[in-house]
């Protein structure tokens, strides 16, 4: 985190002169010093701080298929279920093939025959090339023959292609899913007559999903492909999902002065469904460097926000006015009252007070840096 790694780089004191501090007052030796570990002090830090920019939607299948069929055909044996898995490739169902390959059968047929045809008027116009060689047909009776073999070739030809869409309607008889993914819907049941284009399953791919949330045309223009996303939802108390702004349509919706940008969710684990509604907040790019704290330093002080400053070993509650904070970050933009470079108190302690003594640990003259006033002298025997 940006701020939690201030926190515990401060070990050494900076050397950077802080804004005057008040007088404190001296208290006895025997004071109580508070230890503080590196990890609970903190420098104020310049650095840019991200700006969110809150943002909600519904979230769907990147990708969603209805299956249909190719060809006519009855429904056969057990299908899918609503919810089950299958692999890019798989066989969902099979469709009767008794027609489909009667269909085939004869269509070989049929090129077999064309084949023959072929064969047949080569061989005539191989003869009646020799015949015309020695002026025993006409040349009309030549060229004849010589449109019979174009005439037959091109009706092999036709052959194979009638063939091949019979192998092809064979093959479309097993019903393949598109991608991997998982079955949502199951329009008919076994002995269903199905004709082409009628609905068989629906495939969702809930691995990808994409969040479409609408931004305000005042906002889009910072919105831009690349930038993260954290979201939640209902049902996933706590945890926190990831996205990446994928792209922008570039219309603004009916009716709504706001646009669409569609978020890329990598959803491998499949602990999102495609329906549910999320939010969340986009991550800008940051704006000018702030004076930025841990949120976890700022404190209550009456009707002021303070923190505990560090000066001369000695502990100061500094009013300060804050500004942007981040969540994601747990930082805080200080606006007034603390200066670059000072130490403060990182993180929630108690017993925290204006001139109490403090030390780092191991830094055995931090507790020394204001020394404590000398024991009241004995009266004097006379």
């Amino acid at each position: 985190m940006l701020c939690a790694g201030a926190a515990a780089g401060v070990a050494a004191w900076l050397g950077r002169p802080g804004p005057p501090v008040k007088a404190v007052p001296a208290v006895a030796s025997g004071e109580a010093v508070l230890t503080l570990a590196a990890a609970e002090v903190a420098t104020a830090t310049l650095r840019p701080l991200p700006a969110l920019l809150p943002v909600s939607g519904s979230l769907v299948a990147r990708q969603r298929a209805t299956v249909r069929a190719k060809v006519n055909a009855e429904v056969q044996g057990s299908l899918l279920a609503e919810g089950v898995a299958v692999r890019a490739g798989q066989v969902l169902l099979r469709l009767d093939t008794a027609d489909l390959r009667a269909q085939l059968a004869m269509q070989r047929a049929l090129r077999q025959e064309a084949l023959a045809r072929l064969t047949l008027a080569q061989r005539q116009h191989a003869s009646s090339t020799q015949l015309q060689a020695q002026q025993f047909i006409s040349q009309h009776a030549y060229d004849t023959t010589h449109s019979n073999v174009e005439l037959a070739r091109a009706a092999l030809g036709a052959a194979d292609a009638r063939l091949d869409i019979a192998q092809r309607a064979l093959d479309d008889a097993a019903v393949r899913a598109p991608y991997a993914g998982i079955v949502s819907k199951r329009f008919v049941q076994p002995g269903d007559k199905v004709a082409p284009d009628t609905p068989l399953f629906a495939i969702v791919d809930l691995e990808h999903l994409v969040l479409e949330a609408a931004v305000p045309a005042s906002d889009i223009a910072r919105v831009r492909a690349g930038q993260q996303v954290e979201f939640t939802v209902d049902g996933h108390a706590g945890r926190r999902f990831s996205g990446t702004v994928a792209r922008v349509n570039p219309e603004t919706e009916a009716g709504a002065r706001a646009l669409l940008v569609y978020i890329d969710v990598n959803n491998r684990d499949r602990a999102l469904s495609a329906g549910m509604f999320a939010q969340g907040s986009i991550t800008l790019a940051p704006d000018a460097p702030s004076l930025l704290v841990p949120s976890t330093a700022l404190r209550r002080l009456g009707n002021a926000t303070v923190v505990y400053r560090i000066e001369q070993g000695r502990l100061l509650a500094q009013t300060v006015q804050t500004g942007l904070d981040s969540t994601a970050q747990g930082c805080t933009a200080i606006t007034a009252g603390l200066a670059p470079g000072a130490r403060i108190v990182g993180v929630r302690l108690d017993g925290l007070k204006t001139g109490r003594r403090v030390r780092l640990a191991g830094d055995g003259a931090a507790a020394a840096a204001v020394p404590a006033p000398p024991p009241p002298r004995a009266p004097e025997q006379s």
